[in-house]
């Protein structure tokens, strides 16, 4: 799956060549960090990645709770039985979280990247949704209390009270939104 950058943050040496070797050969790009600590967060910070990969020690779980708890970015994180039960208790319900078995197959180690991969991208996809759909609840929110507003104090009824924002928004090429917070007196820049 090209096009996904990936950042690669493994400590074993081993591991790092298995994954890197598997990544190449199936044109996903991806860069590598031979840090840890807070070095690590701050660069994940300034820089977040489109999907951390990384394998387990105690240092790096401690660097992942607050990698998750910030939502900084996605994280696959290599791990062993017993490394798993470890995350999975500590890391219950994180959607920013997944796991692939070690040691490390190449076919499975692929299938569940690109499963991963979809998953974050519908997860990306439903998010803003979700925030457009917020903002237009919002707007219809603002919208209907300056239509309330203009209805008590003009005794427009509301279809009247709609055109009357539509054509001050049409007049002073501002968005309907920007109207309604001025009718508010939540926008004090006047038409």
């Amino acid at each position: 799956m090209t096009g996904y950058e990936i950042t690669l943050c493994i400590g074993s040496e081993e591991q790092k060549k298995q994954a890197r070797n598997i990544l190449l050969e199936n044109s996903y790009v991806f860069k590598e960090l031979d840090t840890r600590g807070p070095v690590l967060i701050r660069m994940l910070i300034a820089s977040p990645p489109e999907l951390l990969l990384c394998d387990f020690d105690l240092e790096m779980h401690n660097i992942l709770k607050i990698i998750t708890e910030d939502d900084i970015c996605p994280v696959v994180m290599i791990v062993d039985d017993s490394e798993r039960e470890l995350i999975e208790m500590v890391h219950q319900q994180n959607d920013n979280l997944y796991l692939i078995q070690k040691p490390i197959n190449k076919n499975a180690f692929i299938n569940n990247l690109e499963f991963i991969i979809k998953n974050i991208r519908k997860i990306n996809e439903l998010k803003k949704e979700i925030t457009d759909l917020q903002k237009v609840l919002e707007n219809r929110k603002v919208m209907d209390r300056a239509k309330a507003l203009l209805m008590k104090k003009y005794s427009f009824d509301e279809e009247k009270a709609h055109r009357y924002i539509q054509k001050k928004s049409m007049e002073t090429r501002k968005p309907v939104r920007e109207i309604a917070d001025i009718i508010l007196g939540t926008n004090k820049s006047g038409y």
